[in-house]
C-alpha cells in the first residue's frame, strides 16, 4: 500500500504542516510506505524525520491519499482517500465530506487523529532564574497591540517579518519571560508551558476544551482583566504534566488511521496510478478556500492579512 500525504514544504511556523510531515514519519515507523506530495514550492523536509517526497515510484497496488480540509475531491487520483480535518474554521463545508472517510484533529473517539508534534526535549524547563517582561505573539492576527501600558515590558513577535524570531531565540525568550500573551490557538501555547512560561489568552479567543483544564493558562475576560502571574507560575509543573498526558492520547489516536488503512488494504478495488503533483485546478480551489475563509472570518481585514502573510512568507524563504 502506498500512502501519499499532501502538504507544503516543511516549516516550523505552521503546526498543520509540521503535523502532516510528522504523520508521514510516524506511518513509516509503523512499516507503512508513506510519502509526501508537495502542493507547491520546492520540496523541503525535516532531516530528523523519515519523510521522502514521492517521485512516482512504488505504486504497485492500492494507494491512499491523505488530504487536509483545504482539498476537495481526489486530485492525486489515488485508490482511496482519507480527509484529515485539521482546522474546522477553514474547512470546505462538511456536507462535501459525507460518505467519505474523515478524521478530525479537534475531536474524540474513533474519528480522531492527532499527532504529537511538541519537541519536549527542546522546550523543557531549564534551571530557574529570574524572569522578567512579557512576550506577545501576534501570529495570524497580525498587528494587534496591548492597550494598557502599566504592565511589564512587552516583546512582540510575529510569524514573519522583522519581528519573527528563530526557534532558538524563541526558546530563550520563553525561558526567561514572565508570561506569553496570545490571540489565537497556536502550538506556541504548549511550547510556552513546557518552557515554564504561563500563557495569557486575550478576550474572545476560543481554544480546545483541554486548554481550560490547564491551570497556567489564563483567559482574560476583558482588556483590563489581568491575572496573578505568581499564581500561574506556581502551578506550571502540574500544567506540564497535563500536557504530557494529553500527548499520550495523541499518540494512541494514530491507531484510528491504521484501522482504516488496514480495512482499505483488504478491499477489492480498481488500481490506478497516482499523480506526483496536484493539478493546477486543485491549486486554484485551495486558493479559493483560503480567500473565502479569510473573508468570512474578518472580511476585508482578513483578505489583507492573507495577502500580507503570503508576501512575508515569500520574503522569509
Amino acid at each position: 500500500m502506498l500512502i501519499l500525504i499532501t502538504t507544503y514544504p516543511f516549516t516550523t511556523t505552521s503546526a498543520g504542516i509540521v503535523s502532516q510531515h510528522k504523520l508521514c514519519d510516524t506511518l513509516r515507523k509503523l512499516n507503512y510506505d508513506a510519502r509526501l506530495v508537495m502542493i507547491k514550492g520546492k520540496p523541503k523536509t525535516n532531516p530528523k524525520w523519515d519523510t521522502p517526497v514521492w517521485d512516482g515510484n512504488g505504486a504497485r497496488g492500492v494507494s491512499v491519499g491523505i488530504y487536509s480540509e483545504l482539498i476537495n475531491e481526489n486530485p492525486l487520483n489515488t485508490t482511496f482517500c482519507v480527509y484529515w480535518i485539521l482546522g474546522l474554521e477553514i474547512a470546505i463545508p462538511l456536507h462535501q465530506f459525507r460518505k467519505r472517510v474523515q478524521l478530525f484533529w479537534h475531536s474524540d473517539g474513533p474519528d480522531t487523529l492527532k499527532i504529537n508534534i511538541l519537541d519536549e526535549d527542546f522546550f523543557s524547563k531549564s534551571e530557574e532564574s529570574a524572569r522578567s517582561g512579557l512576550i506577545a505573539y501576534r501570529g495570524k492576527r497580525h498587528q494587534w497591540t496591548i492597550a494598557s501600558d502599566h504592565y511589564e515590558s512587552i516583546t512582540y513577535i510575529d510569524r514573519f517579518g522583522k519581528n519573527a524570531v528563530s526557534r532558538q531565540k524563541l526558546k530563550e525568550l520563553l525561558q526567561r519571560s514572565r508570561a506569553l500573551i496570545v490571540e489565537e490557538d497556536t502550538l506556541l501555547i504548549e511550547e510556552s508551558i513546557l518552557s515554564g512560561c504561563p500563557v495569557i489568552v486575550r478576550p474572545g479567543v476560543e481554544l480546545p476544551a483541554i486548554a481550560s483544564q490547564i491551570p497556567s493558562i489564563y483567559f482574560q475576560k476583558n482588556e483590563s482583566d489581568w491575572p496573578n502571574l505568581d499564581h500561574l507560575y506556581s502551578v506550571i509543573q502540574s500544567s506540564i504534566e497535563l500536557i504530557r498526558f494529553e500527548n499520550k492520547s495523541r499518540d494512541s489516536s494514530v491507531e484510528n488511521l491504521c484501522l482504516i488503512l488496514e480495512s482499505m488494504s483488504s478491499e477489492n478495488a480498481n488500481y490506478c496510478t497516482p499523480r506526483t503533483f496536484l493539478p493546477y485546478i486543485s491549486k486554484i480551489r485551495i486558493f479559493q478556500v483560503r480567500v473565502r475563509s479569510a473573508f468570512i472570518q474578518e472580511r476585508f481585514k482578513g483578505l489583507l492579512g492573507l495577502t500580507s502573510d503570503a508576501i512575508k512568507s515569500r520574503m522569509s524563504q
